[in-house]
């Protein structure tokens, strides 16, 4: 093959392609990254144009090649036989996001004219990888065209480019381009078994390194979404003895064991003394309060009743159908810790007096 066909080629290339794959190259980054910000993977996207001098270099190797023949045909253009002229690497933070990001491209971009199911190739499965343990190269391979929508303005023109997108986690990619530098750009020699071995090493590392960042993230997501279950359940702390005996009202509905509820009469009683027991929030409500609690609470309310009748107690007796029946369910979970809490509480004060009469009628 002469020299001075290959340089027209590259010529051509450099007068004809370079800046229209600029465009294409920026659009696809564009529209990857939106996508990737939108539905929250964490991910890192560079692009580039083969430079003139990397196609020369490419262009010479396939010089004597039967197989390529065709790209050196009289008339042939170079960008129907060199698919990644243009090409895009998306390097997620995990490995487990690559089938992620390999179906949403598949739904951002439409698979080039002639090229079905955008040649989607996980490199990693190919015989020559899959039988080199030595090869860690590790990425999803497509091709990719813009869709007719996106073909407007200034992309109007870029209908019949094929752009390649390599998706790899960031750890492989470092070891992808070393590799590439190294190994399939040598320029020195042969390598060393020590060179060999490093190259080794350093993919194995990067595959534990993709486990450890896994572990990170999910940590992190974890702790993440702790912090914002504990912002939630601040937010929804009940403000006052209103907001609780609405809560009660909605959650347990206007009957309790067939009979119909005041939430309002007792609820700043109850209020009270859910405060002392740090119970804040409608989920110690739903978790103390079940239907079974609250039968036996009425059972225990109505001895409370009778026993306060049989004294003859007048003040601060026990009031049915309100949230009174609450109260009483708090004292038999929790009466002798209500007892030191409400320490030094006035022995007039309501609650303070039913629990006295509480304690006194279990203990009768």
């Amino acid at each position: 093959m002469a020299i001075e066909q290959i340089s027209q080629l590259v010529d051509n290339y450099t007068r004809q392609d370079i800046d229209r794959l600029t465009k294409l190259v920026r659009a696809v980054i564009a529209k990857l990254e939106a996508e990737l910000n939108q539905i929250s993977i964490p991910a890192r996207v560079a692009g580039r144009v083969k430079n003139p001098s990397s196609l020369y270099g490419k262009l010479s190797n396939w010089a004597d090649k039967p197989e390529k023949s065709a790209c050196f045909a009289p008339g042939s253009r170079i960008t129907d036989h060199v698919r990644d002229l243009a090409a895009v690497r998306v390097m997620t933070y995990t490995e487990r996001d690559r089938p992620k990001v390999a179906d949403m491209i598949k739904d951002l971009f439409r698979s080039p004219m002639g090229i079905s199911g955008f040649d989607l190739e996980e490199k990693e499965q190919s015989e020559r990888i899959r039988n080199n343990p030595q090869n860690h190269y590790r990425a999803t391979h497509m091709l990719v065209a813009l869709k007719t929508d996106d073909l407007v303005e200034d992309f109007k023109n870029l209908g019949s480019d094929l752009c390649e997108i390599q998706v790899t986690s960031m750890l492989a990619h470092v070891w992808n381009e070393i590799e590439h530098d190294t190994v399939y750009k040598q320029k020195s020699g042969t390598l060393s078994d020590a060179e060999k071995k490093a190259i080794d090493s350093l993919g194995l590392l990067t595959k534990t390194g993709d486990n450890i960042i896994e572990s990170l993230l999910y940590s992190r997501q974890i702790r993440v979404d702790r912090d914002a279950a504990d912002a939630l359940m601040q937010n929804e702390r009940f403000a006052d003895a209103s907001a609780l005996a609405s809560f009660l009202n909605n959650h347990f509905g206007e009957k309790i064991a067939g009979e119909t509820m005041d939430f309002q009469t007792g609820s700043q009683e109850l209020f009270d003394t859910l405060q002392r027991l740090d119970w804040h929030h409608p989920n110690e409500i739903r978790a103390h309060f079940s239907p079974s609690r609250m039968a036996a609470a009425r059972k225990s309310a109505r001895k409370l009743a009778r026993y306060q009748g049989k004294l003859g107690q007048k003040r601060n007796t026990y009031r049915p159908k309100s949230c009174d029946l609450f109260t009483v369910a708090l004292f038999q979970l929790r009466a002798d810790d209500l007892a030191t809490r409400l320490e030094g509480v006035h022995a007039n004060n309501r609650v303070v007096a039913l629990l006295d009469a509480f304690r006194a009628c279990r203990a009768d």
